[in-house]
């Protein structure tokens, strides 16, 4: 089975970090669900017309300016919130209102970092979340890497 996936947010992390000639590895969200052979890349969003005509080109998949509009035309499964992190409450609330008004297909949200700007906030995300059945994902991946490891060390000694 794969998992229909969509991306909210056009910039680096959503889907331009690819487009860098010096990195080795796919870097974005999107690249990384065109590259996982158990999911789909479905869709994007953006309130930026010119980065979604871009990717949407580039990944050869639907834009929408509405990440309302593309939940109900393309039911992802998986949603990527690749935003400003001051829009990450409204966008996740928005999508666990969906999924309980309508039945939406989304089961888990994998947000960037940070979560929120508040804690309230998070916690409000995370407990629309969880009354929805929606799996709450926060993009921390940096942390397990060599470099941010040695960082680390440094400032303890």
């Amino acid at each position: 089975m794969k998992y229909k996936a969509a991306v909210i947010g056009c910039g680096m992390i959503g889907c331009g970090y690819d487009d860098d000639p010096k990195r080795k590895s796919i870097s974005s969200h999107a690249g990384a669900y065109r590259n996982n052979p158990k999911t789909e890349l479905v869709a994007l969003a953006d309130v930026d017309a010119e980065k979604l005509s871009t990717y949407s080109q580039k990944f050869a998949v639907p834009g929408y300016t509405n990440y309302l509009e593309m939940l109900e035309k393309e039911k992802p499964e998986i949603v990527s919130v690749c935003t400003n992190t001051a829009t990450h409450a409204k966008i996740v609330m928005e999508i666990a209102q969906e999924v309980a008004k309508s039945g939406s297909s989304v089961k888990a949200i994998f947000c960037e970092k940070p979560l929120a700007t508040t804690p309230e906030e998070a916690q409000a995300m995370l407990q629309a979340c969880a009354e929805n059945h929606i799996l709450l994902l926060v993009n921390h991946s940096r942390r397990f890497d060599l470099t941010h490891r040695e960082a680390k060390k440094f400032l303890d000694a």
